[in-house]
């Protein structure tokens, strides 16, 4: 009995240890979101869903001085928000910027709230682009903006720079895309190289059609990826840490959280942009509405444009942004390789911010 009674005592106080300890870190993050609350004096910090486009889409707006020119950050995909995680990197341009980060059609807070069931298709996202882009800057009395796209989000608001010059100032990419097509193009023609001492695995890249989106080519696509390019650690790469990125977030609940990271690890596509990517109305199914935002033989910007990629970057092609940047006519124009794999021109917060107060120097002056 009392041996009984000594083993309840135990797990009594290993029941109130855990039970303190998850307290803390809830007590933890609480003050942590509270701190990332805080809206800078002279500036701004706020969040909201607003009207779009017949639905509501989140963004939020955090700046350190009113009278700073207005940034649209455009994330990639597409369908993939990174607002679960990417308020440090952008808070870190906000020492030039008005940052406005957007959670795009179907997309991170804005599908997690407001589900969009239907299929995005490129005249819904030109018009969506564009009245965020008119809610901002009224919202801000601007009359125009800097882009800042990441991955897909360089062609989409590439696109929306060449389109709307009369609303864009600047536009920078970072992990900057090109033609999407030409993305898997380029992937065979470099696997062809990278396999000619590897008789087995050459048949299965000779055999890989970059013009076709079956299962069957996506499943050889994603083969080369895995053998050849896997040299992206986004837990790892860059300066920024999404785990505690993650935990102290002000915009996420904890419900929100999982909803997020759930997406994430599911690897899918998210269903409004299946049929965006790939046009399955065929026998042979090929590359769908992303190719409209091709940006190949668009090279006239009225406004300046700096690009940072990555020169391992071969979830896209570390080349194909340099022969497009060398064919670019600009009012000013800039090019930087970041050392590092797709993701890194974007979460290496700190050489970002660099680079992006070296943009705003060069615009004021």
């Amino acid at each position: 009995m009392k041996c009984v009674k000594i083993i309840l005592g135990i797990f009594k106080w290993i029941f109130i240890v855990l039970i303190s300890l998850v307290l803390l870190i809830f007590i933890v993050r609480f003050i942590g979101q509270q701190i990332n609350k805080l809206t800078p004096s002279g500036g701004i910090n706020e969040e909201m869903y607003i009207d779009i486009n017949g639905t509501k889409q989140w963004i939020s707006i955090y700046g350190r001085d009113k009278s700073n020119p207005v940034m649209l950050y455009v994330h990639g995909g597409p369908g993939i928000a990174t607002s679960g995680f990417d308020y440090p990197v952008l808070r870190k341009l906000a020492d030039d910027y008005t940052v406005v980060n957007w959670d795009q059609r179907g997309a991170g807070k804005s599908q997690m709230k407001y589900p969009f069931d239907g299929y995005v298709t490129p005249e819904l996202l030109r018009e969506d682009i564009y009245e965020v882009t008119k809610y901002v800057l009224d919202k801000t009395g601007k009359e125009k903006l800097t882009v800042l796209g990441s991955s897909w989000g360089t062609l989409y608001g590439g696109d929306f720079a060449l389109s709307h010059p009369e609303l864009v100032e600047c536009y920078i990419g970072t992990s900057q895309v090109v033609d999407y097509q030409d993305i898997y193009i380029r992937l065979k023609e470099s696997a062809l190289e990278w396999s000619k001492d590897d008789a087995e695995f050459h048949k299965l890249v000779e055999s890989y059609d970059p013009l076709v989106f079956s299962q069957e080519e996506i499943d050889k696509s994603t083969a080369i990826r895995k053998k050849y390019c896997q040299n992206d650690n986004i837990l790892k790469d860059g300066d920024l840490n999404i785990l505690a990125a993650m935990f102290f977030n002000p915009y996420y609940s904890l419900k929100d959280l999982y909803g997020y990271i759930k997406v994430f690890a599911s690897g899918k596509m998210p269903s409004a942009y299946e049929k965006f990517i790939y046009d399955a109305s065929q026998e042979k199914p090929r590359i769908g509405g992303i190719q409209d935002f091709s940006l190949k033989a668009r090279t006239e910007y009225p406004m300046p444009v700096y690009i940072r990629t990555g020169n391992k970057d071969y979830q896209s092609n570390p080349d194909q942004p340099k022969e497009y940047f060398d064919m670019i006519t600009a009012p000013d124009k800039e090019f930087e390789y970041v050392d590092g794999g797709h993701f890194l021109p974007f979460i290496d917060s700190e050489g970002l911010a660099v680079f992006v107060h070296k943009v705003r120097e060069r615009s004021a002056s």
